[in-house]
């Protein structure tokens, strides 16, 4: 990539570490690091990858930890079934 110095750093990190299984969870109410910022390296990203934006959410996701919990869970079954693939 000719434009790695004018990425993000999280961009730059994900594309170190690609193509590993990636998991971008992200609150809509986030007020601390907009959206667009895990949309942007969930672009960059390779697969396996996986973005979820919970609508409700704010950075900590303090009121949806059973949400998080069970997304990370489904996930973590998912990229097991690509690394036996793989």
């Amino acid at each position: 990539m000719d434009n790695l110095g004018q990425l993000p750093l999280p961009v730059y990190e994900v594309l170190q570490i690609s193509p590993c299984p990636t998991l971008i969870m992200h609150g809509q109410k986030d007020e601390v690091v907009p959206v667009s910022q895990s949309e942007i390296i969930f672009g960059n990203s390779f697969e396996p990858w996986t973005l979820l934006i919970h609508d409700k959410a704010n950075q900590s996701f303090i009121w949806h930890r059973q949400w998080l919990i069970i997304q990370i869970l489904k996930c973590l079954d998912r990229f097991e079934n690509y690394k036996t693939r793989n």
